[in-house]
């Protein structure tokens, strides 16, 4: 549990610590997940703080069950909470039920979890937001989970201090109309576009895709194939077209 000092109001009644978490969000590495019919891409970035160490070298990408990844961005203790939480529950469904988790069940779960920090007592606002990627009998699900406990459905979304500049560039994109190497090569060009060097420190990326390609299993995609994407985007800009 993670216990604080717990959450600040003003003389209004709004929770002030959901504010300050967003603005941290806000700064940390950021997350992308983008789907259409048949294929799902999930990729994050990891700052390159020297060439001795990159920040959070490890996997980036989080399994919960054979069905279900996330990706996420946000204080590293709460990240690990709500990823370890999931795996919890989703044991005790495939327990319940014989059948991996669903969708729904992860959003109404992850509401009223994240409803009881924002509103308990010496407890504190989770400082991380996630994007849950489930597969259901062919079908893609990309759930947003914020830190105020507002979960959505998606066809993409991000995470993390490039959210901005990111969902502009989203929105250029036809994702229906790209196969999955198409849409690895959009999602890198994304990050670079709004990579700013003034601020965001450089990046390597991971990448896992599922689709019918892969049979429905979220596959990694290897560094050697990443960098050949890289090669074609890491010199754009934001004004770049």
């Amino acid at each position: 549990m993670l216990i604080d000092y717990g959450n600040k109001y003003n003389e209004n009644g709004k929770n002030l610590q959901v504010e300050y978490s967003k603005k941290f969000i806000g700064k940390c590495p950021s997350s992308i997940v983008v789907k259409n019919n048949s294929s799902v891409v999930i990729a994050t970035i990891k700052p390159v703080e020297s060439k001795l160490h990159i920040l959070n070298s490890q996997e980036n990408i989080y399994k919960i069950t054979n069905n279900c990844y996330v990706a996420a961005s946000g204080r590293e203790l709460d990240k690990n909470y709500i990823i370890q939480n999931l795996k919890e529950i989703a044991m005790q469904y495939k327990k319940m039920f014989n059948s991996e988790i669903t969708s729904e069940y992860i959003k109404q779960h992850l509401n009223a979890l994240l409803v009881y920090f924002n509103s308990t007592l010496g407890l504190r606002v989770i400082g991380a937001e996630f994007i849950v990627v489930v597969v259901e009998k062919d079908k893609y699900n990309c759930l947003l989970v914020e830190n105020t406990g507002s979960i959505l459905k998606y066809t993409c979304a991000v995470v993390g201090s490039m959210s901005q500049r990111a969902k502009t560039e989203m929105e250029k994109v036809n994702w229906d109309a790209l196969n999955i190497e198409e849409m690895i090569d959009q999602v890198v060009m994304i990050f670079y576009k709004c990579f700013d060097p003034l601020s965001d420190k450089p990046f390597e990326i991971e990448i896992k895709v599922v689709g019918k390609d892969t049979n429905n299993e979220f596959i990694n995609v290897e560094k050697e194939v990443i960098d050949k994407y890289v090669a074609r985007h890491c010199d754009l800009t934001i004004d770049d077209q």
